[in-house]
C-alpha cells in the first residue's frame, strides 16, 4: 500500500488559505477588543426594592386621564 502525497501547489494554496483565515481571526479579535475598551457598555440600572419602586411611582405626577372625575365638580 503506497502513501499518497497531495500535490505541492494545491497543498501550498490550502496552507496559505488557512493561515490567512487564522490571521484574519486574530486581527478581528484585537480590533473588537480595542473597540470595546474605547466604547464600554452602559452600566445597568440597579434593581430597586419594592418600596423604592412604589415610592418612585407614587411621586410621579398623575396625568388628567388617570384621575377619576378630574374635570367634574360636585354640585349637590
Amino acid at each position: 500500500m503506497q502513501k499518497h502525497l497531495p500535490d505541492s501547489p494545491a497543498a501550498t494554496t490550502v496552507l496559505w488559505m488557512w493561515l490567512g483565515c487564522v490571521v484574519l481571526a486574530f486581527a478581528a479579535y484585537f480590533v473588537v477588543r480595542r473597540w470595546k475598551r474605547r466604547h464600554p457598555s452602559p452600566k445597568p440600572e440597579p434593581i430597586l426594592s419594592y418600596s423604592q419602586r412604589l415610592r418612585r411611582r407614587m411621586n410621579k405626577p398623575r396625568s388628567k386621564a388617570n384621575r377619576p372625575h378630574a374635570d367634574k365638580t360636585d354640585k349637590h
